[in-house]
């Protein structure tokens, strides 16, 4: 048995490189040499006619995936840019909200302005620290006191109207009963037809307007204001608008429901009113 060396098969490859480098150099020259309708030159237009069909659906199956890998590469980030997108993102959250809370102290003091009928009147400007805890006691409380001038009897408007009367003050709080409480009383009168009547609170959370006889025209959206009686506070001041009147069989006076101005639930700011007249004992009725 004849036993191969090591050295045939090196010999066979050197032969077989040789072989294709020859070939090589032949297909080349021929392909310099022949015209554009050459055989080398149609084989290779008729390779490309089979092939190119075939390249387009590869493409087309392909597109997605290399789409997606060259949008994931586009858009990767790092993690330390990613935190600080979040602290971007965080910070501009807290700018568009506290752009949002000026817009709408600034709507609230244009409100508030609005309301003052008597440029001549002093205003003490406060904050709600303290809203109604139960339709019982229907009363909130600001950040100003005596250290600011307020005392006791002293109006306080909200931004669409009279909101109540300052009951109790200290250094550096006030206690303003609201006309919703049951123990509110203001002299009003309808500014349509300057029918007087007297507000008072209600466990509903509405106001009644009492005293207004039957032949009176009430109709629902009269606004209601203050007249000035009794010296308590300034006339012309907004107090609410007329929700419905119910005209009585047997009594001499209608049953007037009011939607009070303001919404104490709401509220932020506050105008006290501090040079109007003294406190008169009637301006809240005794409780019951």
């Amino acid at each position: 048995m004849k036993v191969q060396s090591a050295k045939e098969p090196r010999e066979a490859k050197l032969w077989i490189l040789a072989v294709m480098v020859v070939l090589a150099v032949l297909i080349i020259t021929v392909w310099f040499r022949e015209g554009d309708t050459g055989p080398l030159h149609q084989l290779r237009v008729g390779v490309q006619t089979v092939a190119s069909p075939l390249g387009s659906v590869g493409n087309l199956v392909t597109s997605p995936v290399r789409n997606w890998a060259v949008d994931a590469s586009d858009t990767s980030i790092s993690q330390e840019d990613a935190k600080t997108l979040q602290r971007q993102n965080v910070d501009l959250r807290a700018k568009i909200v506290e752009l949002e809370e000026k817009l709408l102290r600034f709507e609230n003091y244009e409100q508030l302005l609005a309301a003052r009928h008597n440029p001549e009147l002093d205003y003490v400007e406060a904050r709600v620290i303290g809203i109604p805890v139960s339709k019982w006691e229907q009363a909130i409380t600001i950040n100003v006191g005596t250290r600011e001038g307020v005392e006791i009897s002293m109006p306080v408007l909200g931004p669409k109207g009279l909101l109540g009367q300052v009951v109790e003050v200290g250094p550096n709080f006030s206690k303003v009963i609201l006309l919703t409480d049951r123990r509110s009383g203001v002299a009003c009168m309808l500014q349509r037809t300057r029918t007087p009547g007297i507000a008072t609170g209600s466990l509903s959370g509405t106001l009644t307007l009492e005293f207004v006889a039957n032949e009176a025209e009430i109709l629902p959206g009269d606004v209601v204001i203050t007249s000035g009686m009794g010296g308590i506070y300034p006339a012309g001041l907004v107090v609410g608008e007329v929700l419905d009147a119910l005209t009585g069989v047997s009594s001499l006076y209608q049953t007037i429901r009011v939607v009070p101005a303001n919404n104490p639930a709401t509220l932020s700011t506050v105008f006290v009113l501090n040079n109007t007249a003294p406190f008169v004992e009637t301006a809240v009725l005794g409780s019951e």
